[in-house]
């Protein structure tokens, strides 16, 4: 069974701006089933021969990251201020790995994070410093962003709530621009079934998709940041565990 953690990086951030937001997150999470292990079943619950145009476009999409083991995912979230995201996701083992850089505007540096089944380390290149956190299992939330969004787009298509609203030019790209009952909207490439946009009405955050690729393998110690924090980096430790541990 592979163990799923909630801990992208634009959840985590909608999580940190708004309680509420937290809960209808974590509400439509559970609603659509986002555990990974029952994927190709879930999408053969779907009668694709009573599809309409907005709906194949989008099966399209599903079946395509779900039958991704690993990739390399570059975005940037706005509209407000702007986040330049990059994150390498393995979904070939046991449990979920996710790694991110993430250059916030008006941040002096980078932020690296790697998420592995057990902790959660965070490594800043602007002061060199890092810190760890355990990580607590959660059956139905994902932390990947490309299924996250594909779990929440087929919870539309069972509810026949996507429309086809036309094309769309998105950074030099021709789109597919598809709407829900919700207000969000999804812009899906007409060269290939990836995403080049979504909006998110009820969070206010725009994604835009700069660049999606398969990667063959990572390197080992990759999702630990081993080649990213330097020997001469300092760890943080959370207030009071230090005094904590001189006792």
């Amino acid at each position: 069974m592979k163990k799923v953690f909630l801990f992208s990086f634009s959840l985590a951030t909608l999580v940190a701006c708004s309680e509420s937001g937290n809960e209808e997150m974590s509400a439509t999470n559970e609603s659509n089933g986002l555990s990974d292990d029952n994927a190709d079943d879930r999408v053969e619950e779907i009668d694709e021969s009573e599809l309409n145009e907005a709906e194949e476009i989008a099966m399209d999409f599903i079946r395509y990251v779900r039958d991704i083991d690993r990739y390399r995912f570059e975005f940037e979230l706005g509209p407000n201020e702007l986040d330049h995201v990059v994150e390498y996701t393995d979904l070939s083992g046991e449990d979920m790995l996710i790694r991110t850089k993430i250059d916030s505007e008006g941040s002096p540096g980078a932020t690296y994070q790697g998420i592995t089944a057990d902790y959660a380390i965070t490594y800043q290149d602007y002061d060199n410093t890092y810190h760890y956190d355990d990580m607590t299992e959660e059956e139905d939330l994902t932390g990947a962003e490309i299924l996250f969004w594909a779990d929440g787009i087929e919870e539309n298509i069972k509810e026949s709530s996507l429309t086809y609203e036309g094309e769309e030019e998105i950074n030099g790209a021709m789109a597919h621009k598809i709407s829900d009952l919700q207000g969000n909207e999804y812009w899906f490439n007409q060269d290939n079934p990836m995403l080049l946009k979504v909006s998110l009405q009820n969070f206010d955050i725009v994604t835009t998709i700069i660049d999606f690729e398969e990667v063959e393998q990572f390197e080992e110690g990759f999702f630990q940041l081993e080649d990213v924090i330097p020997d001469d980096a300092e760890e943080e430790h959370p207030i009071g565990l230090e005094e904590e541990d001189e006792v």
